[in-house]
């Protein structure tokens, strides 16, 4: 894919019973990909043709007050061109829907060489935080961003120090609000050389600093001990990580009482 040999598509079913069944999928690749060809007249710019495309891995969210209340926003990625060193094609970017699934709409690009898999969540104020892994790996911490108009821009990008990352994906999650700030759980395997010490930490002023961690799972004998996780708001003092174990051998769910 990240030749050109054709490009990925973007689709979504939805449910209305738990997951029971599943409506009949929908195609929005044209809203939210920019293949160059399909448009008629276009000139063809290959350095702006969307090559790889995914979605976050692990959740979207959806905006539970303030002006964009209802907004659903999806972290995803594409590369553009041809391949480059140290990934540098790669880029993260977003989009999301004001009614339901009916339209999306392409949100900004980081314009961070080498960010790719990302997820997203909800501050105060309606602001939005993008949590981006790096796949350059020249920095092995997480690319933060942050939006004041619900991902349609950024107004501030910056690698968080205080969230070492070897090159893995990693979820974030908000689960509460307490002094009018919005309470934020990160899960990801915190070491900087290898896939292992999945923590989960918890903030209390929006990500500025992370006050409670906690260990999920570390293994010194594997390779990658733990990798990929997502999170879930379980109960009011709960959360629930799903995770990768011990060279991708078991997928496990634990719940964290954090509170």
């Amino acid at each position: 894919m990240r030749k050109g040999k054709g490009y990925k598509q973007v689709w979504y079913k939805t449910s209305t019973d738990g997951g029971h069944t599943w409506t009949e999928p929908t195609d929005i690749t044209l809203q939210v990909h920019r293949p160059n060809y399909p448009q008629a007249n276009a000139a063809y710019d290959f350095k702006e043709d969307w090559r790889t495309y995914a979605n976050t891995p692990g959740h979207a969210m959806q905006f539970k007050s303030g002006k964009y209340k209802g907004r659903i926003y999806v972290a995803a990625n594409h590369s553009a061109g041809g391949p480059q060193k140290q990934a540098e094609d790669y880029d993260a970017h977003g989009f999301y829907t004001d009614d339901h699934g009916k339209t999306f709409h392409l949100g900004a690009s980081l314009n961070i060489p080498g960010s790719n898999e990302s997820m997203a969540t909800e501050l105060s104020d309606g602001k939005l935080m993008f949590n981006s892994r790096n796949q350059k790996g020249d920095i092995r911490a997480r690319i933060v961003c942050i939006s004041s108009n619900g991902g349609q821009t950024w107004d501030t990008t910056y690698f968080d120090k205080n969230l070492p990352d070897p090159v893995c994906q990693a979820s974030i999650l908000t689960i509460g609000k307490k002094k009018m700030k919005n309470i934020l759980a990160f899960c990801n395997a915190a070491d900087e050389k290898r896939r292992d010490n999945l923590t989960l930490r918890i903030s209390f002023d929006e990500g500025i600093s992370w006050k409670k961690s906690f260990m999920i799972y570390n293994n010194s004998n594997q390779r990658d001990a733990a990798a990929y996780s997502d999170i879930v708001k379980v109960a009011k003092k709960e959360i629930g990580v799903l995770y990768e174990k011990d060279n991708y051998s078991q997928i496990v769910f634990t719940i964290v009482k954090w509170k």
